[in-house]
Parts: structure tokens; C-alpha cells; sequence
């Protein structure tokens, strides 16, 4: 057992050790880590009736991890993250977060392993149901194959397993202004930041879509590219592969909308 709690206590926030520790004890903290469930469904991902969809909720940034987990964040979109929205904000789902990066940093063959016995399921319980099966390892994080990784290699894992699943759709947002998918199954969008714009440009200029938030109603055209709405169902698959932004609406508490305003991460929206 305290094998088990000094491996947390490498790559894990001292804190969140502590918290969690005093809250469940080492016994049923360890047992809440090795069999949290690692993919998850959302209200948005189950409107799309056609395919049946499953996302992975880490912790994002620091919340958990010593090494950020979303190096091209800035810190209007870390202070305007999801995690501040809905569900996403009450104690036991940021706990579940929190048992899987925990699974993820420390026990990363484990982690292998059960998230492609989750897959696996996922895609036969799809295909008997004759949907399209989508899964997303991004919902809260930013985890693409990059030499900022270096200390965490088990990030490989999220461009190395769409390969062992061709019946199996792969979406994900990103920031990483060298984004390139890794399998003909896999959608990259890169995620506006509020100040990647040149980079936003060169994609949208090589036919690669830009997800972008917009503080207001979406316009039909943002720096002279069409706008498609992101908000209705989470398949970036299904848009215009031709370089269109994705508009998502601004969401969450007034206190994240306010600073994803104040660092320019959302966009604000000019109506007559």
C-alpha cells in the first residue's frame, strides 16, 4: 500500500494526495483508483442519435497532475474551462476525474489495458445497436503525442490505439498548433485560444477546421470562413472537412464567462 501511495505522491499534486487521502483513507482511495470507469457519456455527445459516443474526463491543466496535461492552454481558457460548467463542477465527478488522471500517471499499463477493454465494449455495443461508435480521450484535457510530454510517455497511447480500432471514429479539440492525426479514423480541431490566431489562420487556409467560442449568438462567417454550429452535437467528423470554424457558444459560471472575455478566449459577437 504505500508503494502504491509514494507512486501517486511522483507525479501527482501533493495536495490532491492529501485531500483524498483524508477523505477515503489509503484502502478505498486505492480501490476508487483502480476501478474508476475511464470513458463516460455527456447530454451533448447523446443528441446525435446515429452514433453512440464515449469521452474521457481527466483533470485538466494542474488540477491533478504535477505536469500540466494541457500545455497550449492559456490562462483565460484554464480560468473558463468546462470543469466550471454543469455537472463538471460538483465534488464527486471532479473526484472520478481526479481517480482516473491518478490511474493514468501512475498505473499507466493498467490504464492501457482497461481503456481498450472499455473501447472494445464500446464499439461492439454500438455496432449491435447499428450506430457509428465515436470516442473522444479529450473531454477536459489536451493529451496529443508531443515532445512536451516526454516525462509522460503513456500519452502515446491516445494517437496509438485509433489504429487498433478502424471501426471506430476518434474525435478530439486541440491546441497544439502541430496537431497532425495519426490515423485515418481521427478528426483533429484545433481550439482557438484568443491568441493563436495565426495558427488558427493556417489551418483554416490548408482546409482544417477552427473550433472557436463566441460570446453571443453565432455569426454566419468569423475572419471571412463559414461558421458551423459546434453546440448540437459533439461529431466534428460529420462537419465540413474545408476549413469552417466551429462555433460553440460561450458557457459556464459568470465568473468563467467574464475571464474567457478578459483573455480574448471568447469572441465577441457584433449585432445590429
Amino acid at each position: 500500500m504505500q508503494d502504491f501511495i509514494e507512486d501517486l505522491k511522483a507525479s501527482v499534486q501533493p495536495d490532491v494526495v492529501a485531500e483524498l487521502l483524508q477523505e477515503y483513507g489509503a484502502e478505498t482511495l486505492r480501490y476508487k483508483i483502480l476501478t474508476i470507469r475511464l470513458l463516460s457519456t455527456t447530454t451533448k455527445t447523446e443528441r446525435d442519435k446515429t452514433t453512440a459516443n464515449a469521452v474521457m474526463f481527466l483533470s485538466p491543466a494542474t488540477e491533478t497532475s504535477k505536469q500540466t496535461l494541457c500545455p497550449w492552454s492559456t490562462q483565460a481558457c484554464r480560468e473558463a474551462c468546462l470543469i466550471y460548467s454543469g455537472r463538471l463542477r460538483t465534488r464527486l465527478v471532479r473526484h472520478a476525474r481526479m481517480f482516473r488522471t491518478m490511474l493514468f500517471l501512475s498505473q499507466p499499463y493498467l490504464f492501457q489495458t482497461r481503456l481498450i477493454d472499455e473501447i472494445t465494449k464500446h464499439e461492439a455495443k454500438a455496432i449491435h445497436q447499428g450506430k457509428i461508435p465515436v470516442v473522444r480521450f479529450n473531454g477536459t484535457t489536451d493529451l496529443q503525442e508531443h515532445r512536451v510530454f516526454r516525462n509522460i510517455p503513456q500519452v502515446s497511447l491516445f494517437s496509438k490505439i485509433p489504429r487498433m480500432f478502424p471501426r471506430v471514429q476518434f474525435v478530439e479539440y486541440t491546441k497544439n498548433p502541430k496537431q497532425d492525426p495519426r490515423a485515418q479514423n481521427q478528426v483533429l480541431t484545433l481550439s482557438y485560444s484568443g491568441s493563436n490566431q495565426a495558427h488558427a489562420i493556417q489551418h483554416l487556409s490548408q482546409g482544417r477546421n477552427v473550433a472557436v467560442v463566441f460570446d453571443g449568438p453565432l455569426p454566419e462567417t468569423w475572419l471571412g470562413y463559414p461558421v458551423v454550429s459546434g453546440d448540437t452535437h459533439d461529431n466534428r467528423f460529420k462537419d465540413p472537412q474545408t476549413g469552417v470554424i466551429v462555433g460553440l457558444q460561450l458557457k459556464g459560471t459568470s465568473r468563467a464567462k467574464d475571464q474567457a472575455r478578459l483573455g480574448k478566449f471568447a469572441v465577441a459577437v457584433i449585432t445590429s
